[in-house]
């Protein structure tokens, strides 16, 4: 558990001078309008980041696939309704895809929860896979198995 807490503050962290850094170059007008856009992605990052505090700050939460295709919103949690919502914005006009979209997301942010308990966990590569794929999680789990892979291999050399 706190392996993850320190992964999300370095994420943060890492994020906001990531973003910061480009920003900070050009004339004042210019510098002004990327920070305020900095602004509105700090606050987007800071929401992601709660609620996967939230979420891994409780023990016994269990990610429970949908057995049907439609569940009411009020009986999913916040990070589900994300989900969701990012299944339909995705695909905004076929059903099946959505629902496909949104149990690879579940289905990922399962496999998500659990690295830290591998044995060959790596929180450097999590990190980075995070910081470029965001909360897209089966995005985040594939560079970060792609990623594992590499490092595992040049490891020898």
């Amino acid at each position: 558990m706190r392996k993850m807490r320190k992964v999300l503050v370095v994420l943060v962290v890492l994020g906001i001078v990531l973003l910061l850094s480009p920003a900070l170059q050009g004339s004042a007008s210019d510098i002004e309008a990327r920070l305020n856009q900095l602004e509105e992605r700090i606050e987007a990052l800071e929401k992601t980041v709660g609620i996967l505090l939230e979420v891994l700050s409780k023990e016994s939460y269990d990610v429970e696939l949908p057995k049907t295709e439609r569940a009411p919103e009020e009986e999913v949690g916040e990070l589900e309704a994300q989900m969701r919502a990012y299944a339909k914005e995705k695909w905004p006009d076929n059903y099946k895809m959505q629902l496909y979209e949104y149990n690879k997301q579940m289905e990922a942010f399962q496999q998500f929860k659990n690295l830290p308990s591998t044995p060959d966990y790596n929180q450097d590569i999590l990190v980075q896979a995070m910081l470029k794929w965001k909360d897209q999680w089966n995005m985040v789990i594939f560079e970060y198995d792609k990623q594992l892979k590499a490092y595992k291999e040049t490891q020898g050399w």
